[in-house]
């Protein structure tokens, strides 16, 4: 799973979005692909008869915090990141050259304390995982549970489609201020992948709210 892209363009001055959308996502606008919704817990691939769970390689502190003072660290160098826990399974063969973003997939092991939500959840999901599927790890443990789950599950990614006929930037904000959800993810017949979220739109989102978390709440179609 690469990274998604959202949808418009950020102005970093106001640390907004814009309504001027990215060249790569004009699809998403011209209604091509499907709308589904996002959900919020952590990513998971069903590949090979095994689960795996998302991963992002990090820079080391050091270039990290040169990064961040928005020092050059020049060309992409292995060592100025962190080794990878074993296992880890890259999805591009050198991250990016702008963001030093590096996602990748480990495989979930019930060994591993940190896997046991993943263990769990393959016990509690309803339907047999599908080959090459990508999933969201939901439930007690993550984002204050917002789903209001007992237990830990999978939920694939992309099954629960929104009807959005208009695509538009207020079209888009007007969804996202009458649903509680974190966001849409659009998925285009040839495999791209674009997405909008609450928080793009300046409007919170359990993770950033201190409240009780909201019920979760049918999407209006």
């Amino acid at each position: 799973m690469k990274k998604t892209p959202i949808v418009f363009l950020h102005d970093y001055d106001r640390d907004t979005i814009t309504s001027n959308v990215r060249p790569d996502c004009e699809w998403v606008l011209k209604g091509l692909g499907t709308a589904t919704i996002k959900f919020d817990g952590q990513a998971a691939l069903f590949k090979d008869d095994k689960l795996w769970k998302r991963y992002d390689r990090k820079l080391t502190k050091k270039a990290q915090q040169a990064f961040n003072r928005g020092q050059d660290l020049g060309p992409v160098r292995m060592e100025l990141f962190k080794d990878p826990p074993e296992g880890f399974v890259p999805c591009e063969e050198s991250p990016d050259p702008v963001s030093f973003h590096w996602p990748g997939w480990v495989p979930v092991s019930k060994d591993n304390p940190a896997d046991k939500w993943f263990i769990g959840a393959l016990s509690n999901t309803a339907e047999p995982l599908v080959e090459g599927a990508t999933y969201e790890l939901v439930g007690p443990s993550l984002a204050l549970n917002i789903y209001g789950l007992p237990k830990h599950e999978l939920w694939r990614h992309g099954k629960e489609t929104v009807n959005l006929p208009d695509r538009s930037f207020e079209a888009m904000e007007k969804f996202m201020k009458e649903n509680e959800v974190e966001g849409l993810v659009f998925h285009h017949p040839d495999g791209r992948m674009a997405k909008i979220r609450r928080k793009d739109f300046k409007l919170f989102w359990v993770q950033e709210d201190t409240r009780k978390p909201p019920k979760r709440r049918s999407v209006t179609m």
